[in-house]
Order: C-alpha cells, then sequence, then structure tokens
C-alpha cells in the first residue's frame, strides 16, 4: 500500500476534481455504452470515497463518511439545479451511494481486521 499521504491527498484532489467536472458540464461525456454512465457514477464515487479515505486518514470515521454519503446523494438533485440541460437520474444516486457504502464497507471490515491482529 502507498503510504505518502501526499500521494494520497494529490489523487483525491484528481478524483474529486474529476467527478465535480463530470457532474457538472452542461453535457454528458458520450456514452460507451448503454448505462455506461451508471459505471462512471460508480467509478467516480469510489475514487473519491477511497483516495479521500486515505487522504484524510487522520479524520474520524463520524467526520468522513456521512459527508461523503450526503454528497453522493445530492450529486444528482445539485446536478440537475445547476445544469438544467442534464436529466435527473434514480439509478444515477443508486451507483453514487452504493459506491460510497461498498467503500465505507470495505474499509470497516479491514479496520476490524487490523484491530484483530494487533490484539493477538
Amino acid at each position: 500500500m502507498i503510504k505518502s499521504i501526499w500521494f494520497w491527498r494529490a489523487t483525491f484532489g484528481i478524483c474529486l476534481g474529476l467527478t465535480l467536472w463530470g457532474l457538472f458540464t452542461p453535457m454528458p461525456p458520450e456514452p460507451g455504452f448503454q448505462h455506461s454512465d451508471k459505471l462512471m457514477h460508480f467509478l467516480a464515487f469510489g475514487s473519491v470515497s477511497v483516495s479521500g479515505r486515505f487522504a484524510l486518514r487522520e479524520v474520524s470515521w463520524v467526520l468522513f463518511w456521512p459527508p461523503v454519503l450526503v454528497f453522493s446523494l445530492l450529486a444528482e438533485f445539485l446536478q440537475n439545479w445547476l445544469q438544467p440541460s442534464r436529466f435527473f437520474s434514480g439509478w444515477d444516486i443508486a451507483a453514487n451511494v452504493s459506491a460510497v457504502l461498498i467503500a465505507w464497507a470495505a474499509f470497516s471490515m479491514l479496520a476490524r481486521i487490523n484491530r484483530r491482529s494487533e490484539c493477538g
């Protein structure tokens, strides 16, 4: 695992910037295949969640995961409000939220495994 905090902070900044760009550009990227936008939402919010958690590892989970989850829920509403040319999709919200929840669950399981291995 890469331990450099600066690497993870740079990666988080890039992932967050690309996610915001993808969400708030006037026209969505060209679809590669049917429902590819759902995959892009999932990958974007998954990468923001994972890189953000590594970048902000000193922040408690209470201060990290709930805001990320709220952002994943509100992003589609904000997109529709800020860019009327874009269409609202509940499936995009599902992709956003599922990526965050999967990342949260994975980090929680890894933390539990690490605690057990440290205890004996």
